[in-house]
């Protein structure tokens, strides 16, 4: 079973700053696409649904509607993926017109 986890915090709570030595940049879908592949199916390696994409599976993310690179995270050290957070943000106009 598949078990989904919500995160979610205060957008009014202030943010403590933390040191750290990553960069954090948005994905670009020139540049990225075989790295993040690459450490997607690393890091999901056991999961049935994610850890074996093809570049086409991501490439059929990257053309749906909902999808907007500036919501792809990356988290960078020396210029090499080693995280990320995927954002989906699904309007209700959307929403809405696949409901009819």
């Amino acid at each position: 079973m598949r078990r989904i986890l919500k995160l979610h915090r205060s957008l009014k709570d202030p943010i403590s700053p933390v040191t750290h030595h990553f960069e954090f940049i948005t994905f670009d879908t020139q540049l990225h696409p075989k790295l993040w592949l690459e450490l997607n199916n690393k890091i999901f390696i056991s999961h049935p649904d994610q850890g074996n994409w093809a570049m086409a599976d991501l490439e059929n993310r990257m053309s749906e509607p909902w999808f907007d690179p500036q919501g792809f995270f990356l988290c960078v050290i020396n210029e090499k993926i080693v995280g990320f957070c995927w954002t989906k943000t699904v309007s209700y106009t959307h929403l809405r017109a696949h409901e009819t």
